[in-house]
């Protein structure tokens, strides 16, 4: 519920901001049709502040097939033309299907060493990341 997820970040509903809610509407919990109907509910009867609620996506768009996946892939590990931030950002929604919301959250500290493995929190617990795009992803954190 949004009022654990403020709790949690120290929030309150009288001190939620929009960046507060932009970060539920990213979590699963915040895509759910409740969420957003209190939500309207609680601006209304001035419980928040006046914030701008995400739209609802009404089109998720065309799926990518296998093989077009694995071209994308292909081609941003190959192509070096393409800046550092683009490859992993592709490579992040190519191989983890991970929105841009979540992915905007991510930090250095998120990409973790464990020996010679290279592991990234996408959740709890962090997820393998296999070669070579842990190089990728070292390499552009490394910079």
């Amino acid at each position: 519920m949004i009022g654990h997820h403020l709790t949690e970040h120290g929030r309150t509903l009288e001190t939620c901001r929009q960046a507060d809610i932009d970060r539920w509407f990213a979590t699963d919990l915040g895509r759910r049709g409740h969420s957003r109907a209190f939500l309207r509910w609680c601006i209304t009867h001035h419980e928040l502040p006046r914030l701008r609620l995400p739209a609802v996506a009404k089109n998720a768009g065309v799926r990518l097939s296998q093989r077009q996946r694995l071209s994308y892939i292909r081609r941003v590990f190959t192509d070096e033309a393409i800046p550092a931030c683009d490859r992993v950002l592709a490579l992040l929604i190519l191989l983890y299907a991970q929105p841009l919301v979540k992915i905007a959250q991510l930090t250095v500290d998120d990409v973790l060493r464990d020996h010679d493995q290279v592991l990234l929190r996408l959740g709890d617990p962090p997820i393998p990341v296999p070669r070579p795009f842990a190089d990728v992803l070292l390499d552009y954190v490394g910079n």
